[in-house]
C-alpha cells in the first residue's frame, strides 16, 4: 500500500484515533492539499518508507 492514511480535500472535524500502521512502502499519514482541520493522535507507526 503506497500510503497508510491519506486525506484529501475538505478534511474539517475530523479524527484520526488508535491506528496500527505497519511497513507502507509510502508515508504513514499523507495529506494532499487539505482543508479545514484534523486531529490525529495515539497511533502506532511502525517500519514505514523503507523502499
Amino acid at each position: 500500500m503506497p500510503d497508510g492514511i491519506r486525506l484529501d480535500g475538505n478534511i474539517d472535524r475530523s479524527e484520526i484515533f488508535g491506528n496500527l500502521t505497519c511497513v507502507n512502502d509510502g508515508s504513514d499519514l499523507y495529506m494532499f492539499t487539505p482543508e479545514g482541520s484534523s486531529r490525529i493522535y495515539a497511533n502506532d507507526i511502525r517500519f514505514d518508507g523503507r523502499r
